[in-house]
């Protein structure tokens, strides 16, 4: 596939930088669908899926003409995925939460990607953003650990149920990259992705062996 990335503003081109950021994006969505040896180049040079620094600094920072090709075989295995239906209903499962924290902790489910801010959600619940906080602070939380919590749950639901590799997981779970994931999620389940898909993942019950529940994870 040809791509030729063009700014939205008329006269204004797109950077090699944001260009980098677009393309790995849409890496990461092929990826997620489960294409194989994906590799995207701008003119011969190869950028992904490594990307010499040397040889970037080469290029012009802004470029109107540069063009993209990506190339990929399909994958012979599929990548399982897991509802974000299911998401939403496991995450409160034994939970004593009263029905506002439950509507604030959808809404966070809803936008992984882009959390709200504290004010967004504060309006989306019609309270102010002093009463949210409040409320959230006589249940022993803040929001910022609200939505660590949300991201970390849903994060091992993923290692859980789905075959998505670490990266893509801890992309469609809001984090930076992966090491902002490895790291935060260790602090809060304890061990790492890595460790926790190989203890509670999909290879693991393959055999019948494990009477775990899997609708709670750490």
């Amino acid at each position: 596939m040809e791509i030729t990335h063009n700014g939205i503003t008329a006269g204004i081109s797109p950077t090699l930088y944001e260009s980098l950021v677009v393309f790995g994006v849409i890496a990461s969505l092929l990826q997620a669908q489960g294409v194989g040896n994906l590799e995207i180049y701008t003119n011969d040079l190869k950028v992904f899926p490594v990307a010499p620094r040397d040889a970037l600094m080469t290029l012009p920072a802004i470029d109107p003409l540069r063009s993209w090709r990506l190339t990929w075989v399909a994958s012979a295995k599929s990548l399982t995925r897991v509802s974000t239906v299911n998401l939403t209903n496991n995450y409160f499962v034994g939970s004593d939460w009263p029905q506002w924290q439950r509507q604030l902790a959808s809404r966070i489910l809803e936008r992984l990607i882009d959390v709200p801010t504290v004010s967004d959600a504060a309006s989306h619940l019609n309270v102010s953003k002093r009463t949210l906080q409040r409320d959230l602070k006589q249940r022993g939380m803040s929001f910022s650990e609200l939505v660590g919590d949300c991201r970390s749950r849903v994060a091992a639901m993923h290692l859980m149920e789905s075959s998505l590799p670490l990266a893509e997981i801890g992309f469609l779970c809001g984090y930076s990259d992966q090491s902002h994931f490895t790291r935060d999620f260790g602090k809060r389940v304890g061990i790492t992705p890595e460790k926790y898909r190989a203890a509670f993942g999909l290879d693991q019950y393959s055999g019948g062996g494990s009477n775990l529940n899997r609708s709670q994870p750490a």
